[in-house]
């Protein structure tokens, strides 16, 4: 009786340690690959959700947003967005503070690329909130729109 309460116990902890470890892999592939570049193995006139990826090489497309990214302003980015009234409660109230930028671009048929806009985060001391993200216009004049995000977990959202 014991060993089979043992067995039954080591197969329960096996089942429990692979399906534990099998969630992150799962979250990984809902946002579609790395943020801010195009993959490799994306194929020439491959739909990806719904986008018609054009003959452009992915390489020749990442070199060219690396070189616009040392063009940006960051530190105009950032103050623009640390002077968003909305910016400055959550950082006096809820412990925000910058986090990183990151820059959207675009490119048409002829792999000329452009920035769209400029994203600055914030981050709260207090993990159960999630990150603010100010959207900036890619000349750094003016926001475009300001987003709460959901904080995440170790294997998704907190329920």
């Amino acid at each position: 009786m014991k060993t089979i309460f043992i067995i039954v116990f080591v197969v329960a902890v096996t089942g429990f340690t692979i399906f534990v470890s099998i969630i992150p892999l799962l979250n990984t592939y809902k946002g579609g690959g790395p943020i801010g570049a195009v993959t490799p193995d994306m194929e020439n006139k491959t739909r990806v959700t719904g986008i018609s990826m054009n003959t452009c090489n992915p390489d020749i497309i990442n070199e060219k947003m690396r070189e616009t990214s040392y063009s940006v302003n960051e530190q105009k980015a950032i103050s623009l967005a640390q002077s968003q009234p909305e910016v400055i409660s959550k950082t006096i109230f809820f412990g925000y503070h910058y986090d990183s930028i990151a820059n959207s671009y675009s490119w048409d048929n002829n792999c000329t690329l452009t920035l769209t806009s400029v994203n600055v985060a914030f981050q709260s001391n207090n993990h159960d909130l999630g990150p603010v993200v100010v959207t900036e216009d890619p000349t750094l004049e003016k926001v475009i729109k300001i987003d709460v995000q959901e904080a995440h977990y170790f294997g998704g959202p907190r329920q």
